[in-house]
């Protein structure tokens, strides 16, 4: 039996060894924009071996940090980097709350409160979507934002041995509406702001 447990619970992953995925953690969120391009390179390279099974997180974080490295370059003018940033963005928000969906439909907001993700850069999504586009420093606002929720909810949990099972096994909405209903929901309202404390933040991918 501990045999088969063992065995369920081996994953397959893109990346060589721990090593690899330390130093492309290390120089994703690197300052310097070439070792932020060559931790892109590699992980293209791990979306070449990993087919359409990239894990979400990691892809959101390439597409978040190819914009720094694009908005540092100088090679695009204010209006192409702040489309650049909203692809980016909305791409973020859909993939990261789309798995917290159950049969009925829930609000943006209240899935991104659930999962510590603030409020403002779901309006960010919204005004990409339905508005007058945000200024480019909104949108390098909310780009930082997002990546350090992606480092502390994904990267700082992975340990580098491979994908946390709660990143990789898609959330079960249908649960989650048992769970409110029966008043199990594991989250508790902050009472100072719209954010939410969750037990299981992780739990989305």
């Amino acid at each position: 039996m501990k045999k088969r447990s063992a065995e369920k619970r081996r994953h397959v992953v893109a990346w060589t060894n721990k090593a690899e995925w330390d130093q492309v953690l290390e120089y994703l969120y690197s300052k310097d924009p070439a070792l932020q391009r060559y931790a892109l390179q590699r992980i293209s390279a791990w979306r070449g071996r990993y087919a359409n099974s990239s894990p979400v997180a990691v892809d959101c974080t390439a597409d978040l940090v190819r914009c720094q490295v694009l908005d540092r370059s100088g090679q695009l003018d204010g209006d192409d980097l702040v489309l650049l940033y909203g692809a980016a963005l909305m791409r973020f928000v859909n993939l990261i709350t789309e798995r917290q969906q159950g049969k009925t439909a829930r609000p943006l907001r209240r899935l991104a409160g659930n999962l510590n993700i603030p409020a403002w850069v779901v309006d960010l999504r919204h005004d990409f979507t339905h508005r007058k586009l945000p200024t480019l420093k909104w949108c390098r606002k909310g780009c930082k934002v997002v990546l350090e929720w992606l480092q502390h909810e994904y990267w700082s949990r992975q340990l580098g041995g491979g994908p946390s099972e709660d990143w990789e096994s898609e959330s079960d909405g249908e649960d989650e509406d048992a769970d409110l209903k029966g008043g199990g929901a594991h989250c508790k309202a902050k009472r100072n702001g719209s954010l939410q404390e969750c037990t299981g933040a992780a739990d989305i991918l």
